[in-house]
């Protein structure tokens, strides 16, 4: 079944008002007037602020000076030009897929003729068991997590000079914080269950040479090790690990990822899945073709072939095409979704690109940054701007910049090219990328 935005109908609703919530209203709402449709539509969104930049929540902004407007991914007046209706600091607890309807909180009824879902996801605790609301402001709270503005207003004021802290988790906001944290001269600890920092988002000689920054700011790593209980005192909490014995720390961040938000979209029978999220397919729809997920509560799962119904099965695995985590291969997830309901052909997807700054380092990930050949060095990242390349058969497959914003552009034409490059050349820096991503695009 299609489903077609009209202009007789009620308008188009978005439940979360993350960057994937506003970035759909931004699309939807350019698309709108372009074809003179002032349908409004309504943004809802759990917190009492408008749309702002999550991203560099673990950033700059940690050390204060920087004023939380200026972290707005549009000025409130936006929204008003644009015809899109904020409803803020509310929640939705039902969805009535036969009339149409949502409830909110506070009671108040609101129709819809489509519905995105961009629930986002939630942090996950250290132990269930452990209070996870932000306390009273007389109070203190000591075990963190850091996933929206209030989270990181209150980091910013704990953060300072000799602060023991120490961070469960080796993700981008373990290490982005610890950027932070080590600058303002907090003694940071990092624990990270895995082999390695960024373990399954960059192959391990890179992270290496990630980390040994860190190290060179007496920021301190334990591998291989996960907590296994903490003991909060007046004065200081006890972080006993598996392997490492007792770390005392002033503040624990917890960044061990993430559980997609599906319960709205299940409790009104969407497929959806506890660890993955709600279910859709290339175009964002749901198994309702009115409703629509965007962003990290969605996934992308493939359809099942004959005799794969799961019978027998009391929890089939879905076999997953994507899981959009990042804002580049969200923003793709949304172009697909804005072709669909306006039945155009969608754009061509972008490179996966994520990046991530740490002491001052523009880290940029391009494309495929795992393989079975050689990392090949383009200078060094404690020395100088550096890349390391990732290739398959001599073919530029992805890429890791340091500091080398300028270059990445002509990574991407060097990997899009899909033509063997060799590996003397790409590694010779007196060789210009730029001609190299010339001659490869002949």
């Amino acid at each position: 079944m299609e489903y077609k935005l009209q202009s007789a109908q009620p308008g188009m609703v978005i439940i979360g008002a993350g960057v994937a919530g506003f970035l759909t209203a931004n699309r939807m709402a350019a698309k709108l007037m372009e074809r003179g449709n002032f349908n409004p539509i309504t943004l809802i969104g759990s917190e009492p602020y408008i749309p702002y930049d999550r991203t560099a929540l673990s950033k700059d902004f940690l050390m204060g000076g920087i004023d939380a407007g200026r972290l707005n991914l549009q000025p409130p007046n936006w929204y008003v030009t644009a015809n899109v209706i904020l409803q803020l600091g509310e929640a939705v607890t039902a969805i009535d897929r036969n009339a149409h309807v949502l409830t909110l909180a506070r009671g108040k009824k609101i129709e819809y003729s489509g519905l995105v879902l961009a629930t986002g996801a939630k942090a996950k605790p250290l132990f269930p068991a452990l209070p996870s609301p932000l306390p009273a402001k007389s109070e203190r709270r000591r075990i963190v997590t850091l996933e929206n503005l209030d989270d990181a207003l209150y980091l910013r004021e704990y953060l300072q000079v000799g602060i023991r802290l120490v961070i469960i988790g080796g993700g981008f906001i373990g290490l982005e914080l610890a950027s932070i944290a080590a600058r303002m001269g907090c003694l940071v600890t990092i624990v990270e269950a895995r082999n390695h920092a960024l373990a399954g988002v960059i192959m391990p000689e890179i992270t290496e040479r990630l980390i040994e920054i860190h190290r060179l700011r007496s920021v301190e790593f334990f591998t291989q090790d996960y907590c296994i209980s903490v003991n909060e005192r007046p004065d200081l909490i006890e972080v006993n690990l598996a392997r490492h014995g007792t770390l005392i720390a002033d503040l624990v961040v917890v960044g061990i990822g993430i559980a997609p938000q599906i319960e709205l979209a299940a409790a009104c029978g969407l497929e959806a899945h506890p660890d993955y999220g709600i279910q859709v397919n290339e175009q964002g729809q749901t198994s309702d073709p009115r409703i629509f997920a965007v962003g990290r509560c969605s996934y992308i799962a493939a359809p099942l072939s004959a005799g794969e119904d799961g019978a027998g099965d009391t929890n089939p695995q879905p076999q997953i095409i994507a899981r959009p985590r990042h804002v580049g291969a969200i923003q793709d997830q949304i172009d697909r979704l804005i072709a669909h309901v306006f039945q155009e052909s969608p754009p061509p997807p972008n490179l996966p690109l994520i990046t991530s700054e740490q002491y001052g380092i523009e880290l940029s990930i391009l494309g495929n940054v795992f393989a079975n050949e050689p990392v090949l060095w383009r200078g060094h990242p404690l020395r100088e701007p550096s890349l390391a390349f990732l290739t398959d058969q001599g073919r530029v497959i992805g890429a890791v910049g340091f500091n080398a914003g300028q270059d990445i552009q002509y990574v991407s034409s060097l990997i899009k090219s899909k033509k063997p490059i060799a590996a003397a050349s790409l590694v010779d820096l007196r060789i210009k990328l730029s001609d190299l991503a010339r001659k490869a695009a002949k």
